[in-house]
């Protein structure tokens, strides 16, 4: 639990995109930030440097450290700052969201009572729009694009996957389960980094804890709601999900042979749709296509990792 005088921090991993950096920067400060006992480090990732000047601008309106590393990767720059900084309460946001007062004092009250080594915490997601996409098309998009209000959606009985433009916990409970897997996230073809580590952490019999009041909006250019980027972005989904699944299953060319007869459906339910007069059903079968040749791509990789793993331990053990 962090005491009544000890700070804790926001932190904010970018890569170099200093318009949207400003713009959560600015919102922080708009909101109130300085009153609270918090740090705000801004982590800058892929080796460039473009958000110091920035940050600096920022330390006569709040207290704001910067760091920069060179790898490339969000899940690279979330772990840079939570081995830096073993035994304290982070909150987790990206470089393009608009932070409210509210979300600023709902992770404070978190942070004096967050119950190291048993919870972590996420709040809501709302929208900031450059132009909204067509309504068929939201069901399509992850939530990171359509907003996010688990009581609306949610059934009560799941535990809720928070959002990583919006959630927080100790870095010692984030270190224990190995931090964040650089396969996954923003920087990586795979998507999910923060879905990962949260499955990790209720393997561990932690909680996950809702912040209704804590809510902050996402920045979604009109490039990143269109049908083109939601199909790449299924790609992406897909490729996470072939990723976390390891088995010994039947393998033909580098992939699961039960695959072939599901790509065979996709591809021809792909092809029946192409002359349809309705944006919907093209959308749609290129959509589950896409993820499916995702989800192959992502079980060909994990079975190669599976391989490189044993592969390791044999000569270990030769070696031993």
């Amino acid at each position: 639990m962090t005491s009544e005088n000890s700070s804790w921090f926001i932190v904010i991993r970018t890569v170099g995109r200093c318009d949207l950096l400003a713009r959560t920067m600015q919102s922080l400060v708009d909101a109130g930030v300085a009153r609270f006992p918090l740090e705000v480090v801004v982590v800058e990732n892929g080796g460039t440097q473009h958000a110091s000047h920035l940050t600096e601008s920022f330390a006569q309106s709040c207290r704001v450290q910067y760091m920069a590393i060179p790898e490339a990767g969000q899940a690279v720059a979330s772990n840079a700052f939570i081995f830096d900084h073993p035994g304290t309460f982070a909150w987790f946001l990206d470089d393009d969201v608009r932070v409210t007062a509210e979300a600023i004092e709902a992770y404070d009250q978190a942070a004096r009572k967050a119950q190291q080594g048993s919870e972590y915490y996420g709040g809501p997601l709302g929208i900031d729009y450059e132009a909204p996409p067509p309504d068929w098309l939201v069901p399509y998009l992850p939530r990171s694009a359509r907003g996010w209000f688990p009581q609306d959606e949610e059934d009560g009985q799941t535990p809720p996957i928070f959002l990583g433009a919006n959630w927080a916990a100790w870095t010692d409970d984030l270190i224990a389960v190995g931090g964040f897997d650089n396969q996954f996230g923003p920087g990586q073809l795979a998507v999910g980094a923060e879905t990962v580590l949260q499955k990790r952490l209720l393997q561990r019999g932690m909680r996950p804890v809702y912040l209704p009041q804590a809510l902050v909006y996402h920045w979604v250019p009109r490039s990143r709601c269109s049908p083109r980027w939601a199909i790449q972005r299924a790609y992406r989904m897909g490729v996470t999900e072939g990723l976390e699944q390891t088995g010994d299953e039947a393998f033909l060319l580098g992939y699961p042979r039960w695959m072939y007869r599901g790509l065979m459906e996709r591809l021809g339910q792909w092809l029946r749709t192409r002359l349809s007069r309705s944006a919907q059903p093209r959308f749609q079968a290129a959509y589950e296509l896409w993820f499916f040749l995702g989800w192959m791509k992502g079980r060909q990789a994990s079975r190669r990792r599976q391989s490189q793993i044993a592969s390791t331990k044999h000569e270990s053990l030769r070696s031993s």
